[in-house]
């Protein structure tokens, strides 16, 4: 990161809302509009969108989604093989929690 000081800088600030909120920090982006004379533009707020695909089940091997099409999706989570991977009792894990997050459904 380079550091630079600017000394009798005019600086002209342009913010989102008619008043501040206070002294905080705001994102922006800062513009040099002529010599010692700078621009700094408060960015736009973002807004939280709406959830998508909301899990509805999120398990140790497995989670379930609820699909906007209305369908749902089945997502297997990583599996860590170093921690002597027993085949056949992940498969009944795995086949355990499916139950359980379609019993969650109905």
């Amino acid at each position: 990161m380079n550091k630079k000081s600017y000394s009798n800088v005019m600086l002209t600030v342009h913010f989102q809302q008619s008043e501040p909120e206070g002294w905080h920090s705001y994102r922006g982006v800062f513009t040099p509009t002529g010599e010692n004379k700078f621009l700094f533009e408060e960015a736009a707020h973002r807004q939280q969108s709406a959830v998508r695909n909301p899990k509805l089940f999120v398990g140790e091997y497995i989670s379930l989604v609820h699909k906007q099409n209305g369908r749902y999706q089945v997502h297997c989570r990583t599996i860590n093989p170093s921690q002597g991977l027993d085949v056949s009792d992940l498969a009944f894990k795995v086949y355990s929690e499916l139950l359980t997050a379609l019993r969650q459904i109905d």
